[in-house]
């Protein structure tokens, strides 16, 4: 049974719902007749804006008009515009094997200023200063850049031409701690798809044999991963078609596929875990741009960007041994109610040198050994 009361930080176990933003819920279901004076929101018949056209370059014309153009120019609920997330809902089901069911009982999804901002806010609201978390031995700079404001202390793990080494992630816990050890690192940072500097592209059985290292100790994966859907070839399943145990959160992005100035991506993690992320955002950012949002669904809706979000099966991948290390099935972990007390959540054991270049993402004495060039 998963405690994701020890994977949340200090400061994120303190937040508290906004309550103009709780507010922001009930109205979206109120008459449009309604005028409320309770949240905020301008009266859209004072917005100068009348519609938007744009017209891309197949010569389609995508026109945002009357109640889009509205909720484009309007205040949205923090986890973002409804008929997005809907369409984001059943792209997480088609493509990593999700149910509908799933985001009512397990997952939650939600919207945010590019992948960038749900990284930094989601590694914000796990890490305490000075706890360490896993990465690749070159690991993606700006995820360093969240990090060494926390002191971070970082367990860099050896990486190959196809991605972090099971066997050195098996080595580099099991030989200093304990399964389920209260001061064991409780994160692992992946950036599996075109890994930022190395370009390596993890396969899905490394994958499922971090996973279940994982599950044994008790560690959650941030899958990072805006380059998913710029594969050549059949895509590698993705940690989240894998999460048996509810113990990934899973960051994608429309930069790649769309434009990265509309500044979008989105958010899939555990509803315990994704519930301090929207307390965040309700108290910085509010919600993702409405303009880009209404604009996303818009495009998505005309079928432009289908191409790019074929079907991907969800991984079958059985496999229960590190090179030669052959482990236990891992038992499987239930959801459970978070806890909030922030003394349940300290971990400071410094496990590794944090050490490092802060400008090539690399360690001390270390080169990219994956062959490509940074």
């Amino acid at each position: 049974m998963i405690n994701y009361g020890r994977f949340i930080g200090k400061v994120a176990s303190r937040r508290q719902p906004s309550i103009i933003r709780e507010l922001l819920k009930i109205l979206q279901s109120a008459s449009p007749d309604m005028i409320p004076l309770s949240g905020g929101l301008p009266n859209p018949a004072m917005f100068p804006f009348k519609s938007a056209a744009v017209t891309l370059r197949d010569g389609t014309t995508l026109d945002i008009s009357g109640q889009a153009i509205n909720s484009a120019l309007q205040y949205l609920p923090t986890n973002g515009h409804a008929g997005l997330l809907s369409k984001l809902r059943d792209l997480q089901v088609r493509v990593h094997g999700l149910e509908h069911r799933d985001f009512d009982t397990c997952y939650d999804l939600v919207t945010c200023n590019g992948s960038q901002d749900g990284l930094s806010k989601t590694l914000e609201m796990m890490i305490n200063p000075g706890e360490p978390i896993i990465v690749d031995d070159h690991t993606f700079f700006a995820t360093m850049g969240v990090l060494d404001p926390h002191c971070a202390s970082y367990i860099p793990v050896e990486t190959d031409p196809e991605g972090m080494r099971p066997d050195r992630l098996w080595q580099a816990i099991s030989s200093r701690l304990r399964p389920r050890d209260p001061t064991a690192p409780k994160v692992l940072y992946s950036n599996p798809t075109g890994s930022n500097p190395c370009g390596s592209v993890l396969p899905a059985a490394r994958k499922q044999e971090i996973y279940d290292i994982c599950c044994e100790y008790d560690i959650i994966i941030i899958e990072d991963d805006p380059y998913f859907y710029m594969q050549f070839g059949p895509r590698e399943p993705s940690f989240l078609s894998m999460d048996r145990d509810r113990r990934v959160i899973r960051l994608d992005s429309f930069s790649k596929v769309l434009s990265s100035g509309l500044r979008l991506g989105f958010i899939t993690a555990p509803h315990p875990l994704m519930e301090k992320i929207v307390l965040h955002l309700q108290t910085s950012a509010l919600h993702a741009s409405a303009l880009s949002q209404v604009s996303d669904v818009t495009v998505v809706s005309k079928g432009v960007v289908k191409e790019k979000f074929p079907e991907s099966p969800r991984s079958s991948w059985t496999s229960s041994s590190v090179s030669g290390v052959t482990r236990a099935s891992t038992a499987t972990c239930t959801p459970s109610s978070p806890s909030t007390s922030a003394d349940e959540i300290s971990c400071t054991q410094q496990l590794s040198d944090t050490s490092k270049d802060s400008a090539s993402g690399h360690f001390p004495g270390e080169e990219c050994s994956s062959g490509f060039e940074s």
